[in-house]
């Protein structure tokens, strides 16, 4: 199995997938590793989110579990569902950057000492390293997809993004 560097929860993967983006994951972190819990959840329906992770993870993705938590971990992430429990113990473990958009989630990973991005923060990664042009009319989409985003979560990109 590769290393695990960096780590992915469910929301951020299916998001990437409703905008066919998720390849912006594999150009900007390399190998992506997922939890047992996460494949689960991402593969639970038959949708175009769960075909395009499907093919991702014959390419990029890998599923990689942590191993026993240790008790800090565990009372970190007590409130959070299975597949962001696991996604947040898996980066402490391995100590890398974890991809998740839920505040409860970011919470308890933070707690941990993780680093968190969310999905807007990959896209600003995208943009500033040329491989979209826009966040705006890229987070719009996603929206219109379905994909819930605050108001004052869409100002705070359109600002970071200069757009």
């Amino acid at each position: 199995m590769a290393a695990v560097t960096f780590v992915a929860d469910t929301g951020p993967l299916i998001a990437l997938a409703k905008i066919d983006q998720l390849v912006l994951l594999e150009r900007l972190f390399g190998q992506v590793s997922i939890p047992t819990a996460v494949m689960q959840e991402s593969l639970a329906r038959q949708s175009l989110e769960a075909r395009h992770i499907r093919q991702a993870l014959k390419q990029y993705i890998t599923v990689a579990d942590p191993t026993i938590p240790a008790a800090k971990v565990k009372l970190a992430t007590l409130n959070l569902d299975l597949g962001e429990a696991e996604a947040v113990a898996l980066a402490a473990e391995h100590e890398c950057p974890l991809l998740i958009d839920e505040s409860a989630g970011r919470k308890a990973a933070s707690q941990l000492g993780v680093h968190v991005i969310g999905t807007i923060g990959v896209l600003l990664r995208a943009k500033l390293t040329g491989h979209i042009g826009l966040v705006m009319p890229v987070l719009l989409e996603l929206q219109q997809r379905g994909y819930w985003l605050s108001e004052p979560l869409l100002q705070q990109a359109r600002e970071l993004a200069k757009e």
